[in-house]
C-alpha cells in the first residue's frame, strides 16, 4: 500500500568562519541562531511536523537541530550521524533509503552540496516558480520539503518527490 512520506531537507543555519576551528567544530553566528529559530517557528505551523530527525555530527548542523527540536510540538527520534557530514548524493540516498518504514515524516540536517544535491535529484521536474528557485540556490537554513507517494524509503528514487515547500530565512521574515 503506498503512504504519503514528507522529508524535510534542511541546510544548518550561518556559522562563524573561524580560521581557529576545524571545519567540523565551526558554530552558529548570531544570524545563524536567530535564522534557526525562524525556522523552527515555522515548522511549528505547519500539518506535518518531522517524528525522525537525522543530523549530521558538526557542531553546526547540531546547533541548528538543537534550536529547531526546542521549538516542535512533539518529540522527535533523533540519530546523529558522522555520515552526513559532508556527504555525496549517494551516501545521502543511502541514508534516506535506510530509514525505518514506520516514520512518515522525517528531517535531514546536513551541509551543500549534498542537501541542496539531494533536493535536486529527488525532485521532479516541473515549471513551478518554487522548482525553479531549487534549482538556482539553497543557502543557510533553507527548507525544501518533499512528498513521495511510496510503501517505504527505499523507493525514494530520482526524481520521486514532489516539492511541496522551499522557504529560507529572508522569506520568513517577511
Amino acid at each position: 500500500m503506498m503512504v504519503n512520506k514528507n522529508l524535510f531537507l534542511l541546510r544548518h543555519a550561518k556559522s562563524e568562519l573561524n580560521p581557529d576551528f576545524d571545519d567540523k567544530d565551526r558554530i552558529l553566528s548570531t544570524k545563524g541562531v536567530i535564522d534557526s529559530e525562524l525556522v523552527g517557528q515555522y515548522l511549528t505551523k505547519l500539518d506535518s511536523q518531522p517524528e525522525y530527525i537525522i543530523c549530521s555530527s558538526a557542531k553546526r548542523t547540531l546547533q541548528t537541530f538543537q534550536i529547531i527540536s526546542e521549538l516542535l510540538r512533539k518529540k522527535t527520534e533523533n540519530y546523529i550521524t558522522d555520515d552526513l557530514y559532508n556527504a555525496s548524493l549517494e551516501e545521502i540516498i543511502k541514508i534516506i533509503n535506510d530509514i525505518p518504514e514506520n516514520f512518515q515524516n522525517v528531517m535531514l540536517i546536513g551541509h551543500n552540496p549534498g542537501i541542496h544535491n539531494i533536493a535536486t535529484y529527488l525532485s521532479s521536474p516541473s515549471k513551478e516558480s518554487i522548482y525553479l528557485k531549487l534549482l538556482q540556490s539553497y543557502p543557510t537554513s533553507t527548507l525544501s520539503i518533499l512528498n513521495f507517494n511510496i510503501v517505504s524509503w527505499n523507493k525514494a528514487r530520482y526524481q520521486s518527490g514532489k516539492l511541496i515547500d522551499l522557504t529560507e530565512p529572508k522569506i520568513l521574515k517577511k
